[in-house]
């Protein structure tokens, strides 16, 4: 059965997935801020990947009470004064710093523009995101073949049109010539000796 919506929650922040036939619909959810994109299928990347995210809130925190701790320590040093302000500051560091590693979580990301979609991989349980997921790459693949018009494989038309459009860039071809060999791969009438770069 395809999985077709999906919503997960964490702390302050609601994330809400709609597949419709042709894209993705996201809104995301951060107290009073929404924000609300569409991400259409062929901008998505074929396989989904897992990642590791950390706050980057305790990151530059951790930054900045790093570099109180060795200015601390340095002024503790070179003048007649107590380290009580050193040890309070490596402390506080200490503890963000075991924070930012504990609170670490696994992701999982579908390469896309104009931004990534991440899914937490358990919110609210593995067995619906893995559902959604698979929706996803589904629901991606059919809406490739009919926009192609025959079977899409990642190795063949992608692969041309990413060459195709290498070809233009590095002058190779023309703007016209790029249109027409494009046409001709979407209608499956190209050959790789049409736009050989050798």
């Amino acid at each position: 059965m395809d999985h077709l919506k999906l919503t997960q929650r964490k702390l302050f922040k609601v994330k809400y997935f709609e597949l419709r036939d042709d894209s993705i619909d996201i809104e995301e959810s951060i107290l009073f801020n929404t924000k609300k994109f569409i991400i259409n299928y062929e901008d998505i990347t074929a396989n989904s990947i897992e990642t590791v995210v950390s706050s980057k809130i305790k990151y530059w925190v951790m930054i900045v009470l790093f570099i109180v701790c060795l200015f601390t320590l340095y002024n503790s040093i070179t003048t007649p004064k107590s380290f009580e302000a050193f040890f309070f500051f490596a402390a506080i560091f200490l503890a963000v710093t075991a924070s930012y590693f504990f609170t670490r979580e696994k992701v999982v990301v579908f390469e896309s523009a104009p931004d990534n979609i991440v899914l937490f991989p358990n919110k609210p349980n593995v067995k619906e995101v893995n559902s959604f997921c698979d929706s996803l790459i589904k629901n991606r693949k059919d809406y490739l073949v009919n926009y192609y018009h025959e079977n899409y494989t990642e190795s063949t038309k992608v692969i041309e049109l990413a060459k195709l459009n290498q070809l233009k860039e590095t002058g190779v071809i023309t703007d016209k010539e790029f249109i027409k060999l494009k046409n001709e791969i979407i209608n499956g009438r190209a050959s790789d000796n049409n736009f050989s770069s050798n």
